[in-house]
């Protein structure tokens, strides 16, 4: 016989043994649970997520490290110098965007988290022509339709004031990267918000009670879940 839905959503392995509530509540995050209610035709009673994605390191494999993607703010030009060094860097970004691969399961949990009735956005400091690299990576690897909203940081800001910006402006839960420095100000700036810090380069980073730390993309949904506000 089919359980009713009722006002809490169930983790799977709880419903089937004890009935327990899942400890989550309305904000269960808990992948098996979700899969449990839909395999049964019911709709867990949930706020759904709206969570956004950095690119570099965290959807694509870095090539020539962190300190070659982050956006800085702008210095004052030095004539001939930084003309020659900023072309000079594009070309070698250029001949290293077919290198990039997927993380390793970066698919298959983002469409579980699209499943699940998340809303995933896109939050990059990409800037420039490295946008377009980022579109025809996206294409390329068949992913054009995991992500509802793209934020490119089109007027060239520094990372994290542009990311910030975002967060401040958008009802996004959770944002997922990879650099340590951009999770520590985020996390300060956003104490209400999640932020998932994905380790995958084994890096030292923050800790607070609004960060969790993985190291590989399937241990993202339960670290989600336990980042209760």
């Amino acid at each position: 016989m089919r359980r009713k839905a009722g006002v809490r959503c169930f983790e799977a392995r709880k419903t089937r043994n004890s009935g327990e509530p899942c400890l989550e509540g309305r904000r269960c995050f808990d992948l098996s649970c979700l899969l449990y209610y839909k395999s049964w035709g019911l709709t867990p009673m949930m706020t759904p997520m709206m969570i956004s994605f950095d690119f570099d390191g965290v959807l694509a494999s870095l090539v020539l490290g962190r300190t070659w993607e982050k956006t800085k703010a702008a210095k004052r030009p030095v004539p001939v110098v930084t003309p020659v060094v900023r072309a000079a860097k594009r070309g070698l970004a250029a001949l290293t965007e077919g290198l990039r691969r997927p993380l390793p399961r970066a698919e298959r949990t983002l469409r579980e988290l699209r499943a699940s009735g998340a809303t995933l956005c896109l939050l990059t400091s990409r800037t420039g022509e490295r946008i377009a690299a980022a579109e025809r990576w996206l294409s390329k690897n068949g992913w054009t339709d995991l992500f509802d909203r793209k934020f490119y940081n089109e007027a060239g800001l520094d990372a994290d004031r542009f990311k910030a910006s975002v967060l401040h402006d958008q009802p996004i839960d959770a944002h997922i990267d990879d650099d340590p420095e951009t999770v520590a100000c985020l996390s300060r700036l956003f104490p209400d918000k999640r932020f998932v810090r994905l380790d995958h380069y084994r890096r030292k980073g923050p800790s607070a009670a609004n960060i969790a730390t993985v190291r590989e993309w399937e241990e993202l949904p339960a670290a989600l879940s336990g980042l209760r506000k």
